[in-house]
């Protein structure tokens, strides 16, 4: 699902993706990175972690 995904973005000239996952959804984040989107940045409530930005750049999969 989430390859037809990327494949309509680079269809459509757009050569990035980005995702947001919670923080406990440890299975997310590990299907994400193996998918090749990296964290950016984190989302915090109070100095705690609430979930993270993923990028990926689409044209590595071309």
């Amino acid at each position: 699902m989430i390859q037809g995904w990327e494949a309509i973005l680079l269809e459509n000239g757009i050569d990035q993706a980005k995702l947001f996952v919670f923080d406990h959804n440890e299975r997310a984040i590990a299907l994400y990175n193996k998918m090749g989107y990296e964290i950016k940045t984190t989302d915090y409530i109070d100095d705690q972690p609430i979930g993270y930005h993923t990028k990926k750049n689409l044209t590595q999969i071309l």
